[in-house]
C-alpha cells in the first residue's frame, strides 16, 4: 500500500480529503473504506468517504477537483477515459489510476434461493433489475452476460433501480425476480440472512467471454467460485471479474512521505 499512500496529493497534508464510493452495503463502498483507513493511518490525513449512487455520479466531480480520490473497478475507469459518453459512464480524461487490484471484485446474477430462475436462460421473461442511474456500467454487463444464451434486454422485464443496493432491496421485498449484485458484499449477506438467496451462474465458454469483452469490458474474465465461498453460492458458480482501482485527478502532486 505503500504507493497508494505516497499517491496522496503534497498539498494535502495537514487537511482533509475526500474518496467517493459507491453507496454503503457494496463491495467498492467497503474496499474505498478500507483505503479510507490506510491513507489516513499512513500519512496523518483525514480521509473521508462519500458514498454515491455510483461513479457516474461522482466522476465529474473528480474532474472538477471537488473530491480528490475515488474507488471505483477498472471497467467503469476504462469506460470513462476510452469511450465519448453516450449511455456509458461520464468522460473524465484527467485522472490518474494509483493503485490496482484484482481478486476483489466478482459480480453476476442474484435471485432467492427459493426462485426457479437456476441458469442465466431461466431469465426470459423475468423482472430484472435495471437503468441503474449511477452505475451505467452494470447495463453493459447485463446485456453480456444475456447475449450467450441469446436473449436481450427484449426478453426480460425491466425494472428500474437506482444502484446495485436498490436493487437488492427490491430482490428482498418481492418487486424484482433478479438482480445484479458483487460476491458477499454487506446488503448481499443481509438478504441471505433475511430471505435466502443464490447466485446464478453465468455461461463459461469461449464464445460467453468473447461476447463479455466485445460488449461490455474487454479486460473481463468469468471465472469459477468454488462452493460455499460466500453466502449464495451453492455449487461451483462462474461470475465476471476485473479489477477494482484507486484514483485521482492527473495533475495533483504527489506526495513524497510513503509510510506504510
Amino acid at each position: 500500500m505503500s504507493a497508494l499512500v505516497a499517491s496522496v496529493p503534497h498539498s494535502a497534508l495537514g487537511q482533509s480529503l475526500a474518496l467517493a464510493t459507491d453507496a454503503a452495503g457494496t463491495t467498492v463502498n467497503t474496499i474505498g473504506s478500507g483505503i479510507a483507513k490506510v491513507i489516513t493511518q499512513g500519512t496523518g490525513i483525514n480521509v473521508a468517504v462519500r458514498p454515491f449512487a455510483g461513479p457516474d455520479a461522482w466522476l465529474p466531480i473528480l474532474g472538477r477537483n471537488e473530491i480528490q480520490l475515488g474507488a471505483i473497478s477498472s471497467f467503469t475507469a476504462w469506460e470513462s477515459y476510452a469511450q465519448k459518453g453516450g449511455g456509458g459512464a461520464p468522460v473524465v480524461r484527467n485522472m490518474r489510476l494509483i493503485q490496482s487490484g484484482s481478486g476483489s471484485l466478482y459480480v453476476g446474477y442474484l435471485v432467492l434461493a427459493r426462485s426457479d430462475i437456476r441458469r442465466v436462460k431461466d431469465l426470459k421473461g423475468k423482472r430484472m433489475s435495471s437503468a441503474f442511474g449511477g452505475h451505467s456500467a452494470v447495463i453493459s454487463s447485463i446485456t453480456s452476460t444475456l447475449a450467450p444464451v441469446d436473449l436481450t434486454w427484449k426478453d426480460v422485464v425491466p425494472v428500474p433501480v437506482v444502484g446495485i443496493v436498490n436493487g437488492i432491496d427490491a430482490l428482498v421485498s418481492g418487486r424484482l425476480d433478479a438482480t445484479w449484485a458483487a460476491l458477499g458484499q454487506p446488503q448481499v449477506r443481509e438478504a441471505h440472512a433475511k430471505v435466502g438467496i443464490r447466485y446464478v451462474p453465468l455461461e463459461n465458454s469461449p464464445k460467453a467471454l468473447e461476447l463479455v469483452r466485445k460488449i461490455a469490458f474487454p479486460g473481463a474474465q468469468i471465472v469459477d467460485i468454488p462452493a460455499n465461498t460466500a453466502p449464495g453460492i451453492e455449487g461451483v458458480t462462474p461470475m465476471m471479474t476485473y479489477d477494482r482501482i484507486s484514483c485521482r485527478r492527473i495533475n495533483c502532486p504527489r506526495t513524497p512521505c510513503a509510510r506504510s
